[in-house]
């Protein structure tokens, strides 16, 4: 089987719609991009097809992308990561010069002169995730064995009043009668649309070259639309259909918008690292899939949007298996909600856009940063991003700052949170909705019984596409996998991960047994590991405290920042997915970029030598497990017994 995309269009219609129907320019950052290769959920448009053709590699021979002059060099830079694909430059530079589609499936196929059944597949269509085209082929195969010169296509049901904007087929036992180009809802009984996605036999690439010599003096309109073919060939040759569910047809901004939201929600159909090709095929797989020599961007990459060179220098691990490819680090919520010291919109807006631009590509917040103050802040700024350059993770659970209503896990609370914190991020859903700090819950059994199976809900209804669970003990994580029935995807661990404890190492071999994306946070131990020292808060007993300021103090008589050092070890153990940072300024970012991708100076390899035997091995990952609860149980206690 060959394939051939048709990817040769202009867009004109998006283009007009972006330049009129965007007045806050949340799409700008497609303008000037070929349909085929707009972001659809976290990968070009195109990418989806490959991803699918992959599947079905042993039955491929080479796959043709028809593309044209203007838009080729973008064309180029995709297929460095799909350099299976091989590029057809139609040589037209605008849409008055066009050939037309039909003229595109017809260009690879004189060029090559194949004699071989041709799959032809829109570069502006999708389907839902039901369509399985193995099976396409194989009914392809089965109407050949009753007659060999048969082609295939889909037939996907439509309402009345969308008859007037698509080909319409009738049919007599699935067999094409009638190919009725936008006709009136009282024109036909037929409700079956025909998406361009055509299997043509060998048999009918002739009439390709014989309707384009029938119209080479007329309009190009009857040579742009691919059903107008369909039209021709069901008289000469038989044409069967194939039913599917649903199509998705990119052409203005609300049917892109459409599209886009449905993949956003759809989990990946693969990661992109099983995706990678690989030279060893097995014997009988087919070539036409060869693995690409550069780097492959992340999933969230945006033309336009992102610092390119900065993205191909992040470091990006599989989340689990979640199959969100994340970076190094990400980019933790609190300080938007002024947790620390106060930030303003301005700044929190710089600094979301500086990390997000240089590879960052995953935010933490919670309902508990400021009291949804970090919410809040994250949705005005984000409402200016594309929603596919970033993934986000919010909480529910832990709320309010006084301490009776500070924490509520039952399955009320947390489906009302769940609808407050998407509004207030302006999205449509989360990407992963974790429960914050379980071990604040009256009894394990309101998080199994009640916020687990709520967030279940939560995930069928499209809000959420990942579950995760948050705590400061250790072996609740244990407790929680080996008891919960909803399945738990994302584990999050804070400050067991650090210079003075290193406890979660201990733990990871049984989460990555259970598949669990592992998600260290905090570093510098909420301020511990700074030369400011922790806020006055922080629960750590007195020993931890006074080792960390020692190892501080000697940091400092060197010219050695205790943060850089605390940074570069925790991720120096190459141990987690994700190491979550808060961050409040660009200069900050940019330091913990420069961090996580570079080396220590020997002084500082010297110096983190140094302080781990003197100030922190004595220790022996002594922590404050347990002080929080206590503290937190007697002041409520306290505030009961003032009520009664």
């Amino acid at each position: 089987m060959r394939i051939i995309i048709l990817a040769g269009g202009y867009g004109t219609r998006l283009q007009r719609d972006l330049r009129n129907h965007d007045p806050q320019g949340v799409y700008r950052h497609l303008q000037g991009m070929p349909k085929a290769l707009l972001p659809i959920g976290h990968r070009p448009l195109i990418s989806h097809w490959m991803e699918t053709l992959w599947k079905c590699r042993s039955q491929i021979d080479e796959i043709y992308v028809v593309c044209n002059d203007f838009y080729f060099k973008m064309f180029e830079d995709w297929a460095k990561d799909w350099e299976e694909a091989v590029l057809f430059n139609d040589g037209t530079g605008t849409n008055e010069t066009r050939l037309g589609a039909v003229a595109c499936i017809y260009l690879p196929v004189d060029r090559i002169g194949f004699e071989d059944d041709v799959t032809v597949i829109g570069g502006d269509t999708l389907f839902k995730d039901d369509f399985d085209l193995a099976s396409v082929w194989q009914e392809f195969r089965r109407r050949q064995q009753q007659t060999p010169d048969a082609s295939l296509v889909l037939a996907c049901p439509c309402t009345d009043e969308d008859t007037v904007k698509v080909g319409i087929l009738e049919t007599d036992d699935k067999r094409v009668t009638a190919f009725l180009e936008k006709p009136g809802p009282s024109q036909t009984t037929s409700r079956k649309s025909c998406p361009c996605f055509y299997v043509l036999s060998k048999a009918s690439l002739p009439l390709i070259e014989q309707y384009l010599e029938e119209r080479k003096e007329g309009p190009v309109e009857g040579r742009d639309a691919t059903g107008n073919f369909i039209q021709y060939l069901y008289p000469r040759l038989p044409v069967y259909t194939y039913d599917i569910t649903a199509r998705f047809d990119v052409g203005a901004l609300s049917s892109y918008i459409s599209c886009h939201q449905y993949f956003l929600r759809q989990g990946s159909l693969q990661s992109r690292d099983e995706i990678k090709m690989s030279k060893q095929h097995p014997k009988g797989e087919g070539h036409m899939m060869q693995k690409s020599k550069s780097k492959r961007l992340p999933a969230t990459f945006l033309p336009g949007f992102h610092d390119k060179g900065a993205v191909e220098c992040m470091r990006y691990n599989t989340l689990g298996k979640t199959g969100l490819e994340v970076s190094l680090i990400g980019l933790g919520g609190s300080p938007f909600g002024s947790v620390f010291h106060p930030m303003s919109l301005e700044m929190g807006s710089k600094v979301v856009r500086k990390a997000l631009q240089s590879g960052i590509n995953y935010i933490d917040t919670s309902p508990y940063y400021g009291n949804r103050k970090s919410e809040t802040m994250l949705g005005k700024i984000l409402k200016d991003i594309p929603r596919e350059a970033y993934y986000i993770a919010t909480k529910v659970g832990r709320y309010k700052p006084n301490v009776e209503e500070m924490f509520d896990f039952s399955a009320e609370k947390t489906l009302s949170s769940v609808d407050e914190s998407l509004r207030l991020l302006g999205l449509d859903y989360a990407d992963i909705i974790q429960v914050h700090d379980i071990e604040f819950a009256p009894n394990l059994d309101v998080v199994l019984k009640e916020c687990l199976p709520a967030l279940e809900c939560v995930k069928k209804a499209g809000k959420a596409r990942f579950i995760g669970i948050t705590g400061f003990p250790l072996d609740m994580y244990r407790n929680i996998l080996e008891r919960s029935t909803v399945p738990i995807d994302v584990a999050l661990s804070y400050c067991h991960l650090t210079l003075h404890d290193t406890s979660l190492l201990d733990l990871i071999p049984y989460l990555k047994e259970k598949g669990l994306g592992i998600i260290n946070a905090s570093p510098i131990s909420m301020g511990l590991l700074t030369h400011r020292g922790p806020p006055d808060w922080h629960p750590a007993p007195a020993a931890i405290k006074e080792a960390c300021r020692e190892a501080a103090l000697y940091c400092q008589s060197l010219g050695v920042d205790i943060s850089k050092l605390a940074m570069h070890y925790t991720l120096s153990q190459n141990a987690t997915d994700l190491t979550l940072v808060g961050m409040d300024t660009e200069e900050i970012v940019r330091s913990n970029l420069e961090i996580a991708l570079g080396t220590l100076t020997e002084l500082e390899k010297e110096t983190l030598d140094h302080i781990l035997k003197r100030f922190f091995e004595p220790l022996k990952n002594k922590s404050w497990e347990g002080i929080e609860v206590k503290n937190y149980r007697a002041k409520l206690k306290d505030v009961e017994g003032a009520c009664h």
